[in-house]
């Protein structure tokens, strides 16, 4: 499996009754971000893991993996932990958050 890994910081944010929601904020992804060794061996993006399209390509699929169709780049921590393909290790104010492709 390929993996793209990022680390980011942790948003606490209040409702009107006094509920703590965490968010984390999405980054724009670039192959900084991802295991470029597995995914030049990978079956679906092993050709393009060298083109300048692959940060576009990788951005798209981990938005739909993460959000679905919305345009949108805060990603809840509750929500998170339910996704299969999606490990998040929170670490004081800072989380990991490992996404298999």
């Amino acid at each position: 499996m390929a993996k793209v890994q990022f680390k980011t910081k942790i948003i606490s944010a209040r409702d009107r009754v006094g509920n703590v929601y965490c968010y984390i904020k999405v980054p724009r992804l670039t192959t900084a971000h991802c295991n470029m060794e597995e995914f030049r061996i990978h079956r679906q993006y092993g050709k393009i893991a060298n083109s300048d399209l692959f940060p576009d390509i990788i951005n798209r699929d981990v938005r739909t993996l993460l959000f679905g169709d919305k345009d949108k780049n805060l990603l809840n921590l509750d929500n998170a932990s339910n996704m299969e393909n999606v490990t998040i290790t929170t670490n004081g104010y800072f989380a990991l958050v490992t996404i298999d492709l």
